[in-house]
């Protein structure tokens, strides 16, 4: 069988079987193209009722349940092959004009069958068959030559031989001629086999008509469509080409929702119009034009396609054509006859502008129109300019969400510099080079006006951009991880592109798309992938991020929005540091605005971020400053044209609003509905003298606010309290049951606020899981909301506080949890503290669930310092004991693991414990005191722990907690040097792993995977009791699963296990890669203790490679940072570094640190690697004083006696090499062969290992 494609990974099925037509009586073309998808395929599968049914929705237009109404059981079969269908449909009616109800000459009754195509048109293969209609079929093409899909257009074989091939030629020369974005493009035009073909750009998207059946656009994205199609029309009409079937099946929608003109197998040219048949009607009756539908074809010109785009624009404005009857005869005379009703009448805030053009381009009479499609396009981008746009909103009622328009027109002033440098910024980032913009000022200054006035300009010019818009929380701030970004990926998906946008997320950010999507049954293969632990992971959640919005900005250029970054939590600017790094290919343009004070004051971590950023050329700030004197008289010019204002009043204003743009737009606002500004005899005049003026408004910015808010009614000012309570954004649901109004009503009254007195403003409809549908709010500015809320007295507040909590509660049901921290707050602020550190702590886990370690630390410690407030109680205690075993693991993340208060966390855990019995929480609070030991170098206590946790899993009989026990076992005794009873352990935890089961264990005890872990570890007790390949293999396994883990800091901390591992076999390329791997990764994930290790690693391999300068530069700069100092990787690198000193032959400064490295073993007890530091001194010794070689001898015999009780044979092997070529020199021979032979013979593994090597070759020499 063929396969074709519609589109991506979705084949079309396409036998020559396939293309024939059961029953030539179907005359509905529709229908017969429809067939060859409606069908599943010779034979057909399954019942074959079902064709018949789905024929009878072709014909008839029922629906799948009507249809369906005697037979339920095939109604899912009937669904998935009508959408199937539908799918096809769209870009088969805009190739074939035939398809539609048309009356083209020549062209009434289809084909009987779909031609058979040939395997090829010349260089063209043929994939597949698009469909077919009254023209021809068309079919999908691959160009051989250019390896890019194509579509075929040829003729019916029934049409004359002579006519087909001049009316192909015609065409294809007519389109050829056209070069245009708007217009798709011919490529080539031939003959094949007496067929005449016509190769163009296959255009996979929908056409605007399938496009408007679920989607209603805003009235500045109609405009916009139809002028980018007027556009394209104005070319094709310079060169003497009229298309004369303008319907929306002929507007093909790109990527961007770029409309491109398709299908001109009606067009004329200017000299052929005047020789087209009186009489004919042609083209498609409800677009036609009064000329057309009288047939007086042969008289049109240009303006007969201005008609049918208006008609285009009527329907997208009002949702319906403007002319409609179910008789031809009727409707061809009311075509030319009635006048459309004015579509202001049925939307009523088109702009006036905009309807009078649409009617303009509907005009009967051609002189009545515009004269050209250039000036149809010219009117419809001058509506634009003229109208402000505010936010995205949601879907409503079944239409595809669309930007909202405000009912006022805004006038912006003093920010021209400003705009043209957005303009700037947004061309360079359009190009290719992403950016971030920061703009700055005070509150009131103008930010978020500045920025959604570029966005009005955008639309107005036609520049298209997806807009995602995220704010920061001042409630929330430092709390809830990545809310600016959930915010803005969320307002994405209710973009135009939102569609593409989700398929993407979904495809490239699966965890993201999670956050932001309820997952249905049809997303359980992404369930399952987030199942797995490799899912969770930081370093997945940025690199999906970045994935996603280099993807996105690919179909049109991003506008990325965040609002008060200020108030961002920390692992949101984490985020904005790692896209800062991926600029570059990514057109995403970052504006975050600010508070720069609050920036400074507040110690933001943004601030060092901005810095860099700057620093490496993506990051420019625009700091707006107040509005001057003259911008404010600007502005009194344009909201009160033509006025008679004194000087005096607008130095007034001036004073008085500080040069604050939104509260200067507010006084003015309450002067005029004060009738203090009004017009007489057409002019603005000041109703009052100035004096009386200077005395009753108010004297500052917070006075404005309160007389503003004492504007309202009593009932107004209690709804937007309350709203106050829930936040910055607030639910119309929400307020509706805290003050048990009907919902409708407080609706009504929150459009009343925003349309009256510009208080807040809609921002989407939305549905809370419970699915009840509410409307979100947002107050115009933070600082209204702040004054309201803080009009409250305690009493009112709490009450309003647990009222606010109930209604979310009750809204969200089981998902309580999604706005958890919110809950918190409120409960807080209710003075409900048992409940609210309940919340608190879910808070913290959720925060840890995404990596946002530092936030969930913050919540953690706000849920414990509530509980202090009550009554000791076993109640009590137990929630205590969750929060601080949540806030260990989180600790672990932010801190150097031997910070006091890590220790202090454990420790009140350990005490919880005790006091409430028998926990199942005892073991995580043992297992994190055990770690911190452990890491501070107290071995013994820490084995001591280690040795009660085994007692408790035993007792439990649970695999994780025995996991956990062998892995803190088999670690101590690595770190004592105990290596045979070290991999015991190691293994045991091994083998009671379960990855899925047990991925979580990373995030609960101490930050790192405890298989890796053991694994690692395993691989070092391997290689020192004598089996370097078994050890080899061990790290390759550690290291190949955490790479699949994905979870960062277990695989840098399996890469520095196994970079150890490499270096201990003299493996000097291998040490050296890894260590800058884990490098990289340790700058990117601020894993500190693993970059510091990983530089005196790197040294030294450049060292042993002879790169001594350069090797040791990079040792003192991992010493530098003091990490690592961390007593338990200590010995090891003063071990590195004291080798390194002796390769460049300075044996003094090599003693001096391994005299460190003694005194850190005697004091802490870490043994792992004594034999090697003896064995270092003895070479040291014996280079210094060769005539004296008693002192070297004596810490050879040393390392091999304590290498032997730890049965490390690797480090006994090295110490008897050094030992026997002394000996030698001493001209002791037998005995140095002797004692070399017996530790090389216990080998049965790695002889090419260059210490083993090396010791064969010393036997060669001994014998």
């Amino acid at each position: 069988m063929a396969v074709a494609t519609r589109g991506p990974g979705v084949p079309w099925p396409c036998t020559n079987g396939w293309l024939t037509f059961a029953r030539p009586r179907h005359a509905n073309p529709r229908r017969r193209v429809a067939r060859p998808y409606l069908e599943e395929g010779p034979p057909m599968a399954g019942d074959p009722r079902v064709l018949g049914l789905l024929e009878e929705m072709l014909s008839s237009g029922k629906a799948p349940e009507e249809v369906c109404r005697d037979c339920p059981e095939l109604l899912p079969e009937v669904r998935r092959r009508w959408q199937q269908f539908q799918l096809v449909d769209a870009q088969v009616r805009s190739l074939l004009p035939g398809l539609e109800t048309s009356s083209d000459a020549g062209a009434t009754t289809p084909p009987e069958s779909v031609p058979v195509p040939p395997a090829a048109f010349g260089r063209y293969e043929v994939r597949g068959t698009l469909g077919a209609g009254g023209f021809g079929a068309v079919y999908l093409g691959h160009d051989t030559q250019l390896d890019r899909p194509v579509a075929i257009k040829v003729l019916h074989a029934k049409a004359r031989p002579a006519q087909a091939g001049e009316s192909a030629l015609q065409e294809a020369r007519r389109r050829a001629q056209l070069r245009h974005p708007g217009i798709v493009a011919v490529h080539d035009v031939g003959m094949h086999e007496g067929q005449v073909y016509i190769v163009s750009d296959y255009l996979d998207g929908p056409d605007l008509g399938r496009w408007l059946r679920d989607h209603r656009p805003a009235w500045p994205e109609a405009a916009r469509i139809a002028a980018a199609v007027a556009d394209a029309l104005a070319h094709a009409h310079a060169r003497l080409i009229i298309h004369r079937d303008i319907k929306p099946a002929n507007i093909l929608l790109g990527a961007d929702r770029a409309p491109v003109l398709v299908d001109f197998g009606l067009a004329l040219g200017e000299a052929q119009a005047g020789g087209a048949q009186k009489g004919v009607v042609a083209g498609t009756l409800c677009y036609m034009s009064p000329e057309q539908a009288a047939g007086t074809a042969h008289r049109i010109d240009g303006r007969t396609d201005v008609y049918s785009l208006g008609v285009v624009l009527y329907e997208m404005l009002t949702g319906r054509l403007p002319f409609r009857a179910t008789d031809r005869q009727e409707l061809l005379r009311q075509v030319r006859d009635d006048e459309p009703q004015p579509p202001r009448q049925l939307v009523g805030d088109i702009p006036p502008e905009l309807g009078r053009a649409c009617l303009k381009a509907l005009a009967k009479r051609q002189e009545d129109r515009y004269t050209t499609a250039g000036d149809f396009a010219a009117d419809l981008r001058r509506v634009l300019p003229t109208w402000a746009v505010a936010e995205l909103t949601g879907p409503q009622s079944g239409w595809s969400a669309s930007p909202p328009i405000s009912a006022v027109k805004r006038h912006s002033v003093g920010r021209q510099k400003e705009l043209a440098e957005l303009g700037r910024a947004f061309e360079s980032v359009a190009a290719g080079q992403g950016l971030f913009l920061c703009v700055t000022g005070e509150p009131g200054i103008g930010k978020t006006t500045l920025v959604e006035d570029f966005v009005s300009e955008l639309a107005a010019t036609g520049r298209l951009c997806a807009l995602a818009r995220g704010r920061c929380s001042e409630r929330l701030a430092g709390t809830e991880a990545y809310l600016p970004f959930l915010d803005a990926l969320e307002s994405l998906l209710h973009d135009e592109v939102g569609e593409a946008a989700a398929r993407v997320m979904k495809a490239t950010a699966p965890n993201w798309y999670a956050q932001v999507v309820s997952l249905t049954a049809e997303d359980s293969s992404l369930t399952r992938v987030l199942a797995e632990p490799k899912a969770a992971s930081q370093e997945r959640l940025k690199r999906e991020l970045g994935a996603f919005l280099r993807e996105v900005s690919h179909l049109r250029p991003l506008l990325l929005f965040f609002d008060d970054l200020h108030w961002a939590d920390a692992s949101t600017v984490d985020l904005l540091a790692y896209l800062g790094g991926r600029c570059a290919g990514m057109r995403a343009l970052l504006v975050l605005t600010y508070r720069p004070t609050d920036l400074v004051l507040g110690k933001h971590p943004f601030g060092p971020v901005k810095l860099d950023l700057q620093a490496r050329g993506v990051c420019r700030e625009l700091a707006l400053e107040f509005l001057t004197r003259a911008d404010l008289d600007r502005y009194l010019a344009l909201e009160f044209p033509g006025h008679c204002f004194p000087e005096e009043f607008a130095a007034l204003v001036h004073a008085r609003t500080e040069g604050s743009p939104l509260f200067m737009a507010d006084l003015l606002r309450y002067l005029r509905d004060r009738q203090v500004l009004a017009q007489e005899q057409g002019r603005w005049t000041l109703g009052r003298s100035i004096p009386d003026l200077r005395r009753d408004l108010p004297e500052s910015v917070r006075g404005m606010i309160q007389r503003k808010i004492g504007q309202l009614g009593e009932d107004d000012r209690r709804l937007l309290v309350a709203a106050s309570v829930q936040g910055y954004e607030f639910d119309s649901a929400v307020v509706a049951r805290v003050l048990e109004r009907d919902a409708a009503e407080v609706e009504d009254r929150l459009d009343e606020l925003d349309r009256v007195h510009a208080l807040v403003r809609t921002v989407r409809e939305q549905e809370f899981p419970d699915r009840t549908l509410t409307l979100r709010y947002r107050f115009v500015h933070v600082l209204y909301q702040n004054a309201l809320y803080a009009s409250l007295g305690p009493t009112r507040r709490a009450s309003l506080s647990a009222a606010v909590a109930q209604a979310l509660q009750g809204y969200y049901g089981e998902k309580s949890g999604d706005v958890a921290a919110e809950l918190a707050l409120l409960l807080e602020a209710a003075r409900d503290f048992s409940r609210a550190a309940d919340y608190f702590l879910v808070a913290a886990q959720n925060a840890l669930r995404v990596f946002a370690n530092q936030e969930a630390v913050v919540l953690a410690c706000r849920g414990v310092e509530l509980l202090a407030s009550l009554p000791d109680t076993p109640e009590r205690a137990r929630k205590e004991l969750a929060l601080q075993i949540t806030l260990g693991p989180a600790l672990f993340s932010t801190r150097d693991w031997t910070a006091p208060d890590i220790e202090a966390v454990y420790a009140r855990a350990h005490v919880l414990c005790r006091e409430l019995g028998e926990s199942p929480a005892l073991f995580p609070a043992l297992w994190g005191i055990c770690l911190f030991r452990i890491v501070r170098g107290e071995i013994q206590t820490g084995l001591n722990l280690a040795e009660q946790l085994l007692d408790l899993a035993q007792g439990a009989q649970d695999p994780g907690l025995l996991l956990q026990a062998h892995y803190a076992l088999g670690r101590a005794h690595a770190f004592l040097g105990d290596w045979a009873t070290a991999r015991t352990h190691l293994e045991q935890a091994i083998a009671c792993y379960d990855r899925r089961q047990h991925g979580s264990h990373a995030f609960l005890y101490g930050g790192h995977d405890p298989c890796v872990s053991s694994m690692g570890y395993a691989a070092h007790s391997l290689w020192m009791l004598g089996y370097p390949e078994q050890a080899l293999q061990r790290g390759r396994e550690a290291l190949a699963l955490a790479r699949e883990l994905g979870h960062p800091a277990s695989l840098g901390h399996t890469q520095y296990l196994v970079a150890v591992l490499h270096q201990y076999r003299r493996e000097v390329t291998e040490t050296l890669e890894l260590a800058e791997e884990l490098q990289g990764l340790a700058a990117d994930q601020g894993l500190s203790i693993h970059l510091a290790a990983a530089s005196v690693l790197r040294g030294w391999a450049l060292v042993e490679r002879g790169r001594s300068e350069e090797g040791m530069a990079q040792i003192r700069q991992g010493f530098a940072t003091g990490e690592p100092t961390r007593v338990h990787l200590r010995a090891h690198s003063l071990a590195l570094l004291a080798e390194a000193w002796g390769k460049e032959g300075n044996f003094t400064e090599g003693l001096a640190e391994l005299a460190k490295a003694f005194t850190l073993v005697e004091k802490t007890g870490i043994r792992s690697f004594e034999p090697e530091l003896h064995r270092l001194k003895g070479e040291f010794l014996l280079a210094l004083h060769p005539e004296n070689p008693a002192d070297a001898e004596a810490s050879f015999r040393q390392a091999v006696a304590i290498a032997r009780r730890q049965q490390a044979k690797a480090l006994e092997l090295r110490a008897t090499m050094s030992q026997a070529r002394l000996w030698q020199r001493q001209g002791r021979r037998d005995e140095a062969r002797d004692a070399l032979a017996a530790v090389y013979g216990t080998y049965t593994e790695g002889f090419t290992t260059p210490d083993l090597v090396d010791a064969a070759a010393q036997l060669d020499h001994l014998a």
